[in-house]
């Protein structure tokens, strides 16, 4: 991560050998699951978040400039057949999901408080059963990407608000319009005696 909102996360990332996390929240809708990509529990707000270790997975998340949504993956091995069918039966589509990043010290407690880096709900759940254990991926969409579109101004989004109002009725003729916004004609005199190179004493010009 080339950014951090704490300066104490900022200056311990430096070292280089911080131990760092990332931490999920997932709302389902039978309970928030807490979880994290490392060993051990990890405490934080009065909330336990257990360490899938190798067994928990996310897709890395990365930072943009150019403002496409980009969505990512959460995986899980290892589950066994009872979370499978429980999962296979859990509400989950558009519900919340937050994912943290943390540095911790090695008695697994916070350096500070853990940064959010990615926000947005989850959208489908792969599940893959075999032997009796399966894996779980649930891929999830940006929060960006459930946002309504802005309006714009034209005559369909205006109607939409208010059906009998045509204000913006005509503005499908501006492009390639060309308009005359007004002249202006100015005089000047040379004065007695010619207008240079025999030309007249007396001269017009006109601006558009």
């Amino acid at each position: 991560m080339s950014r951090w909102a704490s300066s104490t996360n900022a200056a311990e990332a430096l070292k280089g050998a911080t131990h760092g996390v990332f931490m999920a929240d997932l709302d389902f809708a039978s309970g928030m699951i807490r979880a994290h990509d490392g060993a051990g529990t990890v405490i934080w707000n009065g909330n336990e978040y257990l360490g899938g270790g190798q067994l928990l997975g996310f897709d890395q998340i990365e930072e943009s400039l150019d403002y496409v949504p980009r969505g990512v993956t959460l995986r899980c091995s290892g589950v066994a057949a009872s979370i499978i069918s429980t999962a296979m039966t859990e509400i989950y589509q558009g519900r919340a999901v937050t994912i943290y990043l943390a540095l911790l010290d090695d008695k697994l407690q916070l350096i500070d408080t853990p940064e959010t880096v990615w926000a947005g709900v989850m959208d489908t759940m792969y599940i893959e059963l075999d032997q009796g254990e399966g894996s779980i991926s649930v891929a999830c969409e940006y929060r960006v990407r459930r946002e309504a579109e802005g309006t714009r101004y034209t005559d369909q989004d205006q109607r939409l608000r208010a059906a009998d109002d045509s204000f913006f009725d005509l503005i499908h003729l501006i492009p390639g319009y060309r308009a005359t916004w007004g002249e202006k004609t100015a005089s000047f005199s040379n004065g007695p005696g010619g207008g240079g190179r025999g030309g007249p004493g007396r001269g017009q010009y006109q601006t558009p």
